[in-house]
C-alpha cells in the first residue's frame, strides 16, 4: 500500500503552508487506506524539532488538507524508496506511516492491512505506535477507513483460497 506516498504528500503540504523545507517536517503520519478515507494526522507535528500547534493553520486550510493530500502529485517512486530506507536502515526515532497487518491496535481487526504510525528501528523491523490519544474525530475517521477496507476484503473474499 502506498501509505508513505500519502505521508510524503501531507508533509509537502505542511511545509508549503509553513514555508519551511520538507525535510524539517516530522511526526506527520497517515491512518488507514490509500484512498479518500485516509486520515493524515497533524496532532504531533514538529518542524525543526519544535512542536507546531494546530492553531498555525486556518480552518479553511485544514478543511482542504485531506482532499489536497489525496490528490496531490507526489512521486510514488520516491515514496517507495523512503519507505524501504526507513524500514531497512531505520527512521532515527521518527514516526513513519506503514501499511502493515493490524495487531488489533486502535480497534482495527487483527490481520487487516492498515496504515498505522510506526517506529522503524531498522533491519526490516517495525513497531506500531501504541496508545496514541484519540480524539472523537480521529476515532470516527479510523472507523470509516476500516469499514472501507473490510468492504474491499468482502468483495474479493470469493477469489481467495
Amino acid at each position: 500500500a502506498l501509505m508513505r506516498l500519502d505521508q510524503n504528500r501531507a508533509m509537502a503540504r505542511v511545509a508549503e503552508k509553513l514555508n519551511v523545507p520538507v525535510k524539517t517536517v516530522e511526526q506527520v503520519f497517515v491512518w488507514g487506506n490509500h484512498s479518500n478515507t485516509m486520515y493524515p494526522d497533524l496532532r504531533f507535528l514538529r518542524t525543526g524539532g519544535r512542536r507546531v500547534e494546530e492553531s498555525a493553520f486556518d480552518q479553511e486550510w485544514l478543511e482542504q488538507f485531506v482532499p489536497n493530500v489525496a490528490t496531490s502529485a507526489a512521486s510514488a517512486a520516491s515514496a517507495a524508496i523512503d519507505h524501504m530506507r526507513d524500514w531497512i536502515l531505520g527512521a532515527e526515532g521518527k514516526i513513519t506511516t506503514m501499511a502493515v497487518p493490524s495487531d488489533g491496535s486502535y480497534g482495527i481487526p487483527e490481520g487487516l492491512m492498515f496504515g498505522f504510525p510506526c517506529m522503524c528501528p531498522g533491519e526490516g523491523q517495525y513497531q506500531i505506535i501504541k496508545d496514541l490519544p484519540m480524539t472523537p474525530e480521529v476515532k470516527q475517521r479510523l472507523i470509516v477507513t476500516r469499514d472501507e477496507l473490510l468492504a474491499e476484503v468482502e468483495a474479493v473474499k470469493h477469489l481467495l483460497p
